[in-house]
């Protein structure tokens, strides 16, 4: 379950910059998870709700958006893949959906803490 650690390091981030900016509680976090990283939402929330017990962000809300898998091909193509597709099984069978050639992948991979509410 890797979603434990990454809601290690999520909580880790969000406190130390809560603290570092004099606030005494995170009241809600917002996070751009990307595709291929294979999160599960509710899995991470889960993480983040265990972990924060008895620290300044115990009871804050996360938002999680899902950021789509963005490939590119030699052509110049840019094509957004399907979210129900798992890309991670598929990666040496993904082709351009215009031209059928081999593709670079944009973007997907990403885990930013975005923003922080915090009193």
């Amino acid at each position: 379950m890797h979603e434990l650690s990454l809601a290690a390091s999520i909580l880790e981030s969000a406190v130390g910059a809560a603290k570092n900016n004099n606030a005494s509680k995170v009241k809600k976090i917002y996070l751009d998870v990307g595709g291929l990283l294979m999160v599960n939402p509710e899995q991470l929330r889960f993480g983040l709700e265990v972990l924060s017990k008895d620290t300044i962000a115990e009871g804050m809300e996360v938002d999680i958006k899902k950021i789509p898998v963005k490939v590119k091909c030699a052509s110049g193509h840019v094509s957004t893949l399907d979210p129900e597709i798992n890309p991670l099984h598929n990666a040496p069978l993904l082709r351009c959906p215009e031209c059928k050639a081999k593709v670079e992948v944009l973007g997907g991979r990403e885990l930013i803490l975005k923003k922080i509410i915090a009193e």
